[in-house]
């Protein structure tokens, strides 16, 4: 694939979906790139392979019960060869878990006409930026859209990812055994569950 000529006569764009765990990211993707199949418009969906045991392997799966196949793949390179001329919409599941040439992908992505709505967490559940190409797909999106959850222990919004198992490895995939959400006044940064 020729990756100086733009592909499509439309301007691309970079839409961000983050937050904390449980604010709806996936179903918010899900949602949108559902839109397009309406539309008509030609999509292709990733999600990160290490991802495949939370709740399907080849879907995106919400933490709510919304569904769409996905292709589940281990590198940006991987889903380079994937994309055809004639795609239109990438949707992107769990982008922090990609490494950094993840930012060059989605710049090219837009560049060459496309529409790319990528899915990261904000913050580790100690609350630093998650390592990866988070910080960056913010910086050169044309669109953020921030989602909040619903503290587990008062029902106040929730910006946090309270981890609730495992140990102190920033990258552990989990559910809702493993993680809550929480405000800032019951999330403990040390990853002890607080109440």
């Amino acid at each position: 694939m020729n990756t100086d000529n733009v592909l499509h006569q439309r301007a691309g764009r970079v839409e961000v979906i983050t937050g904390c765990m449980f604010g709806g990211k996936t179903e918010e993707l899900i949602r949108l790139l559902r839109r397009t199949s309406i539309a008509r418009q030609k999509l292709i969906v990733f999600k990160h392979a290490n991802d495949s045991g939370r709740y399907d392997p080849v879907q995106l799966a919400s933490h709510c019960g919304g569904r769409l196949m996905a292709t589940p793949v281990h590198t940006v390179a991987h889903m380079r060869q994937l994309v055809t001329d004639d795609i239109e919409v990438v949707g992107i599941d769990e982008g922090q878990f990609f490494e950094e040439e993840l930012v060059g992908f989605v710049r090219w992505l837009r560049l060459t006409g496309r529409r790319v709505i990528v899915v990261i967490l904000n913050q580790t559940f100690t609350g630093d930026p998650f390592p990866g190409p988070g910080s960056a797909l913010l910086a050169i999106a044309d669109n953020i859209t921030l989602l909040t959850a619903v503290c587990s222990v008062c029902g106040e919004p929730a910006g946090f990812s309270q981890r609730l198992t495992g140990g102190k490895d920033v990258v552990q995939v989990g559910e809702k055994k493993d993680y809550d959400a929480r405000c800032i006044l019951h999330w403990n940064p040390d990853g002890a569950p607080t109440e």
